[in-house]
C-alpha cells in the first residue's frame, strides 16, 4: 500500500474486517511508507513525553503496536519489558521479527481484551485512537489493565478531539469518574513535517486512580 492512500487519510471503514485487512496488507510496506517517505514524527514526541511519566523498568503494553516503531524508540530508550497489543496479525508478524515484544496479542479494541486486571504500569497508544480506529469506550478496558497510579499516553489528531466531541466528552467522563486524572495535554504539534496541510496532533498523559 502507497502513503499516498493509507488509513492516516481514510475518512471511515465500513467494517472492522476491513480495518483489519487494510493494515495486513500494508504491514510490509508500512515502515518504509510512513518513516522514509512521510518522516512520521508522532511516535518519537510520544516517546519523550512517556519517558518522563514512566520509568524504564516499568512494564508496558504497545497499544495498537503495529509493526513495532513505537517499541523500536521504547527499547532504544531503555525498556526491556514491552508488549504488543495490535488488531492485523500482520502487523504483528512484522514486529515479530524485530525482537522488541515479550508477549504479543490479536485484540480488537473496543471489546473486551484477553488481558489481567491491574497488569501494566503503563500503557502507551499511537495512531491507535480515532473516529476510524479504536472508540473512545475502548479507554475502560485499558483502564482495567493499568495499575493503580499507572499512565496511559495516547495521541490523536487534533481535530478529533473536540470539546463536545465523543471522545473528549468520554474521557471527561472517566476523570468524573475517578477512573483516571489528566496529568498532560501537549499543545498540537506536527506529525508530518511536509504535509499540506499541517496534519496535527495532541498527546495525552492520564494517570489510572
Amino acid at each position: 500500500m502507497s502513503a499516498e492512500k493509507n488509513p492516516l487519510k481514510e475518512n471511515s471503514f465500513n467494517s472492522i474486517r476491513e480495518l483489519k485487512q487494510t493494515y495486513d496488507d500494508w504491514a510490509s510496506d508500512y515502515d518504509n511508507d510512513l518513516l522514509n517517505k512521510m518522516n512520521y514524527r508522532v511516535p518519537q514526541i510520544a516517546v519523550n513525553i512517556f519517558t518522563k511519566y514512566v520509568a524504564p523498568q516499568s512494564k508496558v503494553l504497545d497499544v495498537g503496536s503495529g509493526t513495532g516503531i513505537v517499541g523500536m524508540l521504547l527499547k532504544k530508550a531503555g525498556y526491556t519489558t514491552i508488549e504488543a497489543l495490535d488488531i492485523s496479525k500482520g502487523m504483528l508478524e512484522v514486529a515479530k521479527a524485530k525482537n522488541i515484544y515479550q508477549a504479543y496479542y490479536l485484540e480488537t479494541l473496543g471489546t473486551t481484551l484477553q488481558l489481567p486486571d491491574n497488569t501494566y504500569d503503563a500503557m502507551i497508544a499511537i495512531g491507535t485512537f480515532g473516529p476510524t480506529h479504536a472508540p473512545p469506550h475502548a479507554f475502560e478496558e485499558l483502564i482495567r489493565a493499568t495499575k493503580p497510579n499507572g499512565y496511559i499516553l495516547f495521541t490523536m489528531r487534533e481535530n478529533e478531539i473536540t470539546p463536545r466531541g465523543v471522545f473528549r466528552t468520554k474521557m471527561n467522563l472517566l476523570e468524573q469518574a475517578e477512573q483516571w486524572i489528566l496529568i498532560e495535554e501537549s499543545n498540537p504539534f506536527k506529525g508530518f513535517p511536509t504535509s499540506k496541510p499541517d496534519l496535527l496532533f495532541k498527546s495525552f498523559v492520564y494517570q489510572v486512580l
